[in-house]
């Protein structure tokens, strides 16, 4: 009757009062209760026993619950709600659900919650995918709703915890990309990114609890005594303005706006950090934004009690890069993502189809065991008629450029995608500028891009020498100061009067006018180039940068695509030994080559005196590098103490221990060498500037600069010094090195590295100078065997007169052999492209026949042992030999250079394929294959005696780690075993004052170098 009269009330239009209202309920679910509910009610079909309390709603009550308890930050109570919920077989709307992956990944619940983790894999079960919109229902994860939940993971938790989440994530979302591979492709490159990420965060975090605070705050990692000001919402943002005290000069460039930071209490004795990012920054005030707004309320609980009541003081520390990491985790997004991008709808021009690369382009990156050899990476249909390619070709041959760099550019701009692969001093920023040149005239905008501020302000100022309208992108202190009237702060904005909108007009218009716009990787994902599209990019430096980084710049709408680099250099920096044995540190360059992308290569120096360049031309380049320039170009210091007086190479023996300093090494007595010679070289007529000490060892960075300060000549204190990792790139007129390793047991560390050692012999122009043990060197028989062989037999060893011969054939033919292996399956990329000069090239009398190449893995980097190691032979036959070595064929299933395909590790099961024999592994880092249940003792053996085992058994990792930094471990997964170098705790090579690289404003993600 109640009941009656309540509804008669509402009919008759008088509203209830609240205590009708209450009244009204409490009978509504009496009566329920006596009666049963329906399947949608929330009661039950069956009578309930007597005074039992019924839940008043079901699975859509629960997740109006715990959405409700979310909003407040009362995680708690909806984790609660949500175990009540699973309890009674329900399941949240996917509203509730994504809310619940989203708050436990914000707030560092990872590895999730065992009934989150659930939910997850529940979603991945789900037969319907992300299209099925059926309200209430549990679905699959669309592709935008997993690639927000990837870039929401904090830096907080651990990296094998975070790659596990990232791989459960793309489990669970619905792939419609028209790619095939597409969700393997994600899958595969999220979780090294991931791991990559997180790893780089722990260091960090190391960082921040082991360094003294005030060296923190002198580089600018760190302000200290900040006191909270005001605190502001914002939608669900949380920003908190802190003060920060006044500060002096800094070393670093200090924080900026978009940087990520933790914020910490100010003597706890725990030092808890919670994530933030910096959204503003003053001289006294520090505003950042909290990805967690309950972590943060904690925090100022906690610090009030602390504290007492008084203020709190807090210090703000910063972390990795996390913008290029969100920016790397947006191109995999829009790459791998479905046709028509999020939906379609309108005229079907969404984001996906404005900003994605060519179709041909996105194919060839998302299949990367697919053979690039069609021609829908070389022709660029419909857009050159024969008469305009004839005049493009004779453009092009009026420019001042030599055959193979003339051949370079018409390849350039005929093709969809162009290798270019430039050694040392072969004019590749020459080269890229010239193409680009012709683009601006084609009236074609260009985004030009490099790993590093400096490359890309060697690439603005040949822009501007060719009068190309270039604007410059990038932090005002990263970029030269000569340069400044060529980006956005060097615009004239005067004429807006302050008015801020016409100031944006002016921006936008330079941006727009702007024939060539220039950046690093990361800046072309900026904000500010979001409403311009570039049909042409050209990316120098290409072999340094990751590929993920080399996506971000496709993904501005490329048609046509240039990478410039060279292979037989240092690849770019990984600091997580997993990602890079996953293949994070394979760069596009390098995988396309091996897809099939023949490069254009230049063949002519013109840095290098001839005979300094003469070793790295035969034992990387297989003798293909010509001199452009002759003797009289490059004159010796005649004053200086030449052991050949001819030739600008010397080596002075030093017979000392090395050292350890934590997990590097220094030698002091090379340390005092390396004065001597630099006070020769000063005499003898350099300049301070032109001088540049290098070695691979941090530790002997900072000794070095230690002594060189307080040596009485002043002079020798401005010395540069700095690693060979930081030093790509770069020249000099003179270069000393210093090797450090000298020991009784045979072991030369990671400068067994052939990529390294080709780096360090070509960067000085008059001058180049080794101070290291030569007995320790030789017992590296891949390149030092053969480099002091040519050392003494042209009688440059300071103290030695000329003694042996050196074998310049079989060096070239250890170079030809290396590049190939980098090609693999596709022939030597030395082979010049250039058709008039085909058939010289083909024809070599020494290199080996097709059917035996692969001459001796050793290290899993190249080169061979003429004495007594064992090589493998990737052929059919039982054993044969080669150049004085046994070569045992150790699987019937193993091919010459990777017919078979080889699954690597992968940490978290994902099935990847290797095509070739070295596939995705990077064949210089050590990696030896051992196939299938062949576990080959070998397929991590130390040629000098110091076996290591190879493990192969499926799903295990085992480590050997050796008590000597020059050996490693080697570990084992499914069908593979690889054995290399290991130092878990690489030194930042940019960035940290103590073993930085010398070079200011040097831009790259977060870069280790190999070994301490």
């Amino acid at each position: 009757m109640c009941e009656v009269m309540d509804r008669h009330n509402l009919l008759r239009g008088r509203p209830l009062t609240g205590a009708e209202q209450l009244n009204y309920m409490k009978k509504a679910e009496k009566v329920k209760n006596k009666k049963g509910g329906g399947g949608g009610g929330g009661g039950s079909s069956a009578p309930s026993r007597k005074g039992e309390r019924k839940m008043p709603f079901g699975s859509k009550g629960f997740s109006k619950a715990i959405r409700s308890a979310m909003t407040t930050g009362d995680w708690a109570r909806a984790m609660q709600s949500f175990s009540s919920m699973i309890q009674r077989n329900a399941e949240p709307d996917m509203i509730t659900a994504y809310a619940l992956l989203t708050a436990c990944i914000k707030g560092g619940s990872v590895p999730l919650p065992p009934e989150v983790s659930a939910l997850l894999a529940k979603m991945a079960a789900s037969p319907r995918n992300s299209n099925d919109r059926a309200p209430g229902k549990l679905r699959m994860l669309s592709h935008k709703e997993a690639f927000q939940l990837l870039q929401a993971m904090p830096q907080s938790i651990d990296s094998h915890a975070g790659a596990r989440l990232a791989m459960d994530i793309i489990d669970a979302t619905s792939f419609t990309s028209i790619a095939p591979g597409a969700k393997e492709y994600a899958k595969r490159k999220l979780n090294l990114l991931v791991l990559e990420f997180l790893e780089e965060a722990a260091v960090d975090r190391q960082r921040i609890e082991s360094r003294d605070l005030q060296s923190l705050q002198r580089t600018g990692q760190a302000i200290a005594d900040c006191r909270v000001e005001r605190s502001m919402m914002k939608k669900k943002e949380h920003d908190v303005a802190f003060g920060r005290p006044h500060s002096g000069a800094l070393e670093g460039r200090g924080m900026q706006k978009g940087d990520s930071v933790v914020i910490s209490i100010m003597r706890e004795r725990r030092m808890a950090m919670i994530e933030a990012d910096v959204v503003g920054i003053g001289s006294r005030q520090v505003v950042v934004r909290f990805r967690a707004s309950k972590e943060w309320d904690d925090m100022r609980e906690r610090g009030s009690r602390e504290y007492g009541g008084r203020a709190v003081s807090y210090r703000i520390d910063k972390m990795g890069n996390r913008m290029t990491h969100t920016r790397m985790i947006r191109a995999i997004e829009i790459i791998t993502g479905d046709e028509l991008g999020y939906g379609g709808g309108g005229n079907g021009k969404t984001l996906k189809n404005v900003v994605s690369p060519h179709p041909s382009l996105i194919n060839a990156i998302v299949s990367p065991h697919e053979k690039l050899t069609g021609a829908s990476l070389t022709a660029i249909e419909g857009s050159f008629t024969p008469a305009l390619e004839g005049i493009l070709k004779a453009r092009v041959r009026h420019l001042n450029l030599n055959a193979s760099q003339h051949y370079a550019v018409e390849r350039a701009l005929l093709q969809r995608v162009t290798l270019i692969q430039g050694p040392p001093g072969t004019g590749k920023t020459h080269v890229s500028v010239a193409i680009m040149e012709q683009w601006a005239r084609l009236r074609k905008k260009v985004l030009a891009v490099a790993g590093t501020n400096i490359a890309v302000d060697n690439l603005v100022e040949g822009l501007v020498r060719k009068g190309v309208a270039v604007l410059r992108l990038g932090k005002p202190e990263s970029i030269r100061p000569e340069l400044e009237r060529y980006t956005i702060d060097g615009l004239d904005l005067s004429s807006a009067n302050g008015d801020k909108q016409a100031e944006y007009a002016i921006i936008a218009s330079s941006l727009r006018n702007a024939e060539v716009i220039c950046t690093t990787c990361s800046g072309a994902g900026s904000e500010m180039l979001a409403r311009y599209f570039f049909p042409v990019v050209l990316c120098d430096e290409a072999t340094q940068i990751t590929e993920p980084e080399n996506l971000i710049v496709l993904c501005r709408n490329a048609q046509q695509v240039v990478l410039v680099g060279d292979q037989c250099q240092l690849p770019p920096t990984v600091s997580s030994s997993e990602a890079e044995a996953g293949g994070l540190s394979t760069p596009l360059f390098t995988r396309l080559l091996r897809q099939g992308v023949k490069p254009c290569m230049l063949d002519t120096q013109y840095r290098m005196h001839p005979s300094i360049a003469e070793f790295p031309a035969d034992i990387v380049y297989g003798g293909k590098l010509k001199n452009g320039i002759d003797a009289k170009e490059r004159p010796i210091a005649s004053s200086f103490p030449w052991p050949n007086k001819n030739i600008p190479v010397a080596i002075f023996p030093v017979q000392s221990q090395e050292e350890r300093d934590g997990l590097s090494y220094y030698n002091a007595a090379e340390a005092e060498q390396v004065s001597w010679v630099l006070e020769q070289l000063l005499a003898a007529g350099f300049k301070v500037e032109e001088i540049g000490v290098i070695t691979g060892y941090a530790a002997q960075v900072r000794h070095l600069r230690r002594m060189l300060r307080y040596k009485s000549s002043s002079a020798l204190s401005s010395v540069e010094v700095s690693t060979v990792d930081g030093f790509q790139g770069r020249e000099k007129e003179a270069i000393v090195f210093s090797a450090v390793r000298s020991n009784d047991t045979r072991h030369v560390g990671f400068l067994r590295d052939w990529r390294r050692v080709n780096v360090m012999l070509t960067r000085a122009r008059r001058a180049m100078i080794v101070v290291g043990n030569i007995n320790t060197l030789s017992t590296e028989h891949g390149t030092w065997i053969h480099w002091v062989s040519w050392a003494r037999a042209n009688g440059i060893v300071y103290g030695e007169g000329r003694s042996g011969v050196y074998d310049k054939q079989r060096a070239q033919t250890v170079g030809i052999s290396r590049v190939e292996r980098e090609a693999t399956n596709m022939g030597s990329c030395l082979v010049s492209n250039i058709p008039e000069q085909k058939g010289a090239n083909h024809d070599r009398k020494h290199a080996p026949a097709p059917e035996s190449k692969g001459q001796a893995l050793q290290h899993g980097y190249g080169g061979y042992d003429p004495q007594h190691t064992q090589q493998s032979a990737y052929t059919h036959s039982a054993q044969q030999t080669a150049y004085g070595a046994q070569q045992s064929a150790y699987s019937a299933y193993a091919s010459a250079y990777g017919s078979q395909q080889s699954a690597y590790y992968n940490p978290y099961g994902i099935p990847q394929t290797a095509s070739g024999a070295y596939g995705s592994q990077d064949p210089y880092s050590a990696q030896q294959a051992a196939y299938a249940s062949q576990q080959a003792a070998y397929a991590s053996q130390d040629p000098h005696g110091a076996q290591q085992p190879a493990y192969g058994y499926g799903g295990g990792q085992s480590y050997d780690y050796a008590a000597q930094g020059g050996q490693g471990y080697a570990y084992g997964y499914g069908s593979s075993s690889y054995g290399y170098e290991h130092d878990s705790s690489r030194k930042r090579r940019h960035g940290d004052e103590e073993a930085g690289s010398g070079e200011a404003g040097k831009k790259r993600r977060t870069s280790f170098t190999r070994e301490r």
